[in-house]
């Protein structure tokens, strides 16, 4: 009798407790599970590596605590190892999380304090699969596709999505030939140079047969063309702005590779047209949130970042402030030096406050002479310190030197702390409005804070 294989379990982002409860259930189970990693929840999901020697079958996941959310985390495993069956205990019922793990390709989400049975249950279905994809060489391949590029939201961009496409295609079919290449409507092709990992001289000669593969992609999404002894994959990503999209490689493949290969073109096909459409949308959005000025975001982009900053405060009951600065006597600028001298004075100003807040920290343009920056994870007394290394920048730099108009400047800044000083996003922006003015009446160049 054949022995039963023994599957791989990773129990990553959980305290000692709940460990052993996971491990408790699973010595009490009939289940063929090796406990390969563990990982408590103050290790980041980042140094979790899928080492070759103990690449988990199963991971059962707890994100709190770490930097990913749940859906980068997911992401992660998956681009990982496509087949990995991931069970996601979740601490808060909130459908529409669990929902996209689902879709992300989480098998189950379970709800801590989970029963023991509960757990497994879930582990029993994991197992199951893992059983069936061992079994079926070409049932793993479409699942394995599916789980890479079945959700274009996995990808940060489109260049994202072609890299990911290009390592799989590496893979699966020994090839290092792989080309992005672009085609217009007179048949000019060239490669998509910035999509792929390095230059290379490719001969195009094969595009005049590639052409139809765009009118009857319904149908025929891949072509196979003979070029010399070599058989050259191709099939239709999608439409740039242009020109068409094609990825081409030169594989091994029989017969039993057409299924996948038409059903990843189909998939690629798909995910690649959202993420052009998306970035269009983001250019676009980026246009409407980001001050035509100073180039940072603008007083619409504020309200939506302090409605996530409060967000962010009820999940994990961290405080924030805001930091209101406005430049002392700029309407006399103006006057003196016109119009034009002043909006350069904007932008110079915009560089010295980027330079001083993090990269975590949020900045923006409020209107005329005045900037916002939202500060997470602080107190109003941590505010200060930032405030004060403002006033200090600031009134060391000197403004227009480059047009021999040496300007130095003060400003005044007030700051208020979320949820110390406010109970809402107005309340918290009007108390660091209340502040700043505190500061001018006072004498200008200095913080105020409640």
């Amino acid at each position: 009798m054949e022995s039963q294989a023994k599957f791989k379990l990773a129990i990553i982002g959980f305290d000692g407790k709940i460990t052993a409860e996971i491990e408790d259930t699973i010595n009490k189970s009939t289940l063929f599970l090796d406990i390969a990693e563990k990982q408590v929840a103050e290790n980041n999901l980042e140094v979790f590596k899928f080492q070759s020697e103990t690449k988990p079958d199963i991971v059962v996941l707890n994100t709190i605590g770490f930097k990913s959310s749940t859906a980068d985390a997911i992401s992660q495993i998956k681009e990982k190892a496509p087949l990995t069956e991931i069970i996601l205990v979740s601490f808060s019922p909130n459908y529409s999380n669990a929902i996209r793990a689902f879709r992300l390709g989480a098998r189950d989400v379970l709800l801590y304090p989970f029963k023991s049975r509960a757990l497994t249950f879930s582990l029993e279905r994991a197992v199951t699969y893992l059983t069936l994809y061992k079994r079926s060489d070409s049932l793993s391949d479409i699942l394995g596709v599916l789980n890479r590029f079945g959700d274009s939201r996995k990808f940060k961009n489109d260049k994202h999505l072609i890299k990911s496409l290009s390592s799989f295609i590496k893979k699966k079919f020994s090839t290092e030939s792989v080309v992005i290449f672009t085609r217009d409507n007179k048949g000019n092709c060239r490669e998509w140079s910035k999509a792929c990992e390095k230059e290379t001289k490719e001969d195009f000669s094969f595009s005049k047969d590639v052409g139809w593969i765009e009118l009857e992609k319904n149908y025929f999404p891949y072509t196979f063309i003979e070029v010399g002894e070599k058989t050259r994959i191709v099939f239709y990503l999608g439409k740039g702005t242009e020109s068409s999209i094609y990825c081409s490689f030169v594989g091994k493949c029989d017969e039993s590779d057409f299924e996948l290969i038409g059903y990843l073109a189909r998939l690629i096909q798909t995910s690649f047209q959202y993420k052009i459409s998306g970035k269009n949308e983001r250019e676009l959005l980026s246009l409407a949130h980001t001050d035509d000025v100073t180039g940072l975001y603008n007083q619409r982009r504020l309200q939506i970042d302090l409605d996530y900053a409060i967000e962010q405060y009820e999940r994990d009951k961290s405080p924030f402030t805001v930091i209101f600065i406005d430049i002392d006597h700029f309407k006399a600028v103006n006057d003196s030096f016109g119009h034009l001298s002043g909006s350069l004075i904007l932008t110079e100003v915009a560089k010295v406050l980027k330079a001083i807040v993090r990269e975590s920290d949020y900045l923006y343009r409020y209107g005329g002479d005045e900037f916002v920056t939202i500060i997470p994870n602080t107190n109003s007394a941590q505010g200060k310190e930032v405030g004060h290394r403002i006033l200090e920048a600031i009134k060391m730099k000197t403004f227009l030197r480059d047009r021999d108009q040496n300007i130095r400047l003060t400003v005044s800044i007030g700051i208020s702390e979320f949820p110390k000083d406010s109970k809402n996003k107005e309340e918290v922006l009007a108390k660091a409005d209340e502040m700043m003015y505190k500061a001018k009446e006072a004498g200008r160049g200095r913080v105020c804070l409640s």
